[in-house]
């Protein structure tokens, strides 16, 4: 497999060069939204946060447990039943006789079974239905843990074009007093800067809605201030014959086979559900007269199908046969879509992130070289000198967000494969 790792560490260098490198390092660290934190979490911490007690988890498993508690209700045999009679005449000298018997009820359809195969096919559907659960809150965790990332880097190249821009009015205050610089300059550029500042502050918030969510997400308190510790660079590229491999093959979508094929089971058991259940009689009978006699009892009897036939059971087998059928092939038919669409997003995105930093890597530090020496020089003018700067920061922010989605892609890859869970 290809392993190409996106470029993101010469976004500073390209804006402010290594003077200007220094400073925005010095502001970010002063900065209160940047302050050192006691918290670091990873990937794989946020995955683990996230699956232990998140509540649609929660309710999934609830599910689950209710429908084995169903399942071990259907699993018992039917209780035997214990009885005795007396009769006996009220007046006079007479005969009296005891009756005590055990009636067992003996089921010999299939009933019992398609019951059984039923109940395990709706906890085989429940089971699937948690392991989507899992996949899905794990994807919207991973999400906006990389969309805090993000938000941490537009933060910094707000960073760094602030301290651009500083570097920029030290430049015209030599200037003028040197005489080679219009007043109009500075003002200009005082302008530029206060710009820069306000979409440095409204960065700033953005990064802190964007771990709020993830905050919350969680379940952590929202005045946590963890440092999220990743990359937005996608290094791998999967084949899409092995990802939609894995995705024929994930969990859910083997727990739902295991559900079709129970149900196919309980189909096959109500076929004979017809045949009542047997009820075996026996036990002693006790006859006093004059002496004592010891007899016995023993009955069998049975309903008359004339009207149930088993048909409930069978019908509950057929149409939860042909809902688990129809409900995986609708999950089959979706996880391949959704393994082909984040492919190709993740294909085209992963090769534009690379092809658009290759392309503008070199252009964009000689127009930075050419505009910062020349206005020193003065043979470029500040409009020359801050349409540079901002081209640089649209640069750097296209690298930031073509990196950010490719790994959106990347996360909505693995979730249709259901690696994520």
């Amino acid at each position: 497999m290809p392993q190409m790792i996106f470029s993101g560490t010469g976004v500073g260098m390209a804006l402010v060069g290594g003077r200007g490198r220094a400073i925005a390092i010095l502001l970010l660290a002063l900065s209160p939204f940047s302050t050192a934190q006691a918290q670091t979490w990873t990937e794989a911490d946020v995955l683990a946060m996230v699956l232990e007690g998140a509540p649609d988890v929660r309710v999934a498993e609830g599910r689950i447990a209710q429908a084995e508690a169903l399942a071990d209700a259907v699993g018992l045999y039917p209780d035997p039943m214990l009885r005795w009679d007396r009769e006996a005449v009220a007046t006079g000298v007479g005969s009296s006789q005891d009756v005590v018997a055990l009636t067992v009820p003996v089921d010999l359809s299939g009933r019992r079974s398609a019951q059984h195969a039923l109940a395990d096919a709706r906890i085989a559907q429940r089971e699937a239905e948690a392991i989507d659960a899992r996949s899905r809150i794990a994807a919207a965790a991973l999400t906006a843990f990389y969309e805090g990332i993000a938000s941490d880097e537009r933060v910094e190249v707000a960073l760094r074009a602030v301290a651009a821009l500083d570097e920029a009015v030290r430049v015209i205050t030599a200037r003028e007093a040197q005489g080679t610089a219009a007043g109009m300059d500075q003002m200009r550029v005082t302008l530029e800067v206060e710009l820069a500042r306000s979409v440095l502050a409204t960065s700033e918030i953005s990064a802190k809605l964007a771990r709020a969510r993830l905050l919350v997400l969680l379940g952590r308190p929202v005045d946590d201030e963890p440092t999220l510790d990743g990359t937005l660079a996608v290094s791998v590229l999967p084949e899409l014959a092995a990802v939609l491999d894995e995705a024929e093959e994930q969990p859910t979508l083997a727990t739902r086979r295991r559900a079709r094929e129970l149900a196919s089971d309980a189909t096959s058991s109500a076929a004979s559900a017809w045949i009542p259940p047997l009820l075996l009689t026996g036990g002693v009978n006790l006859d006093r007269e004059t002496n004592t006699e010891v007899g016995y009892v023993a009955g069998v009897s049975f309903l008359l199908p004339f009207f149930s036939q088993g048909r409930a059971v069978s019908a509950a087998a057929r149409g939860q046969s042909a809902v688990a059928e129809a409900e995986l092939d609708a999950r089959t038919r979706r996880a391949r879509a959704a393994v082909v669409a984040a492919h190709i997003r993740l294909v085209g995105l992963y090769a534009e992130a690379n092809r658009f930093d290759a392309e503008t890597r070199g252009s964009l530090e000689g127009l930075l070289l050419a505009a910062n020496s020349g206005y020193r020089e003065g043979r470029r003018t500040l409009v020359e000198l801050l349409d540079a700067r901002r081209a640089a920061i649209s640069v750097a922010l296209r690298r930031v967000n073509l990196r950010l989605e490719a790994r959106r892609a990347e996360i909505a890859l693995r979730n249709a494969t259901g690696a994520l869970r």
